[in-house]
């Protein structure tokens, strides 16, 4: 699960603990995030497999963004820009 991942890895390179304790609360995370109708989500793909995901939350008089996950192999990587606001590349 790469929002897992994502953060494991970055927490782990500073010495801190994960923000999500195990890949199943991660689950349930990004599963929570996408049944709300005021969160919209976009995914990064690079040669038809997922590498990063993006939300986009306006419930509230200030929209927010996040989490934004990046898989650990494709960090630092240079990526084109590929997707658009419907989802599809």
């Amino acid at each position: 699960m790469i929002c897992y991942e994502a953060f494991k890895t970055i927490a782990e390179q500073h010495g801190f603990p994960p923000d999500l304790p195990s890949a199943s609360e991660a689950t349930d995370l990004i599963g929570h995030l996408l049944s709300r109708s005021d969160i919209h989500a976009i995914i990064a793909e690079r040669d038809g497999r997922v590498v990063g995901s993006n939300f986009l939350w306006e419930g509230d008089t200030v929209a927010g963004v996040g989490p934004i996950t990046v898989d650990p192999s494709m960090q630092n990587n240079a990526m084109e820009p590929c997707a658009r606001a419907d989802g599809t590349s």
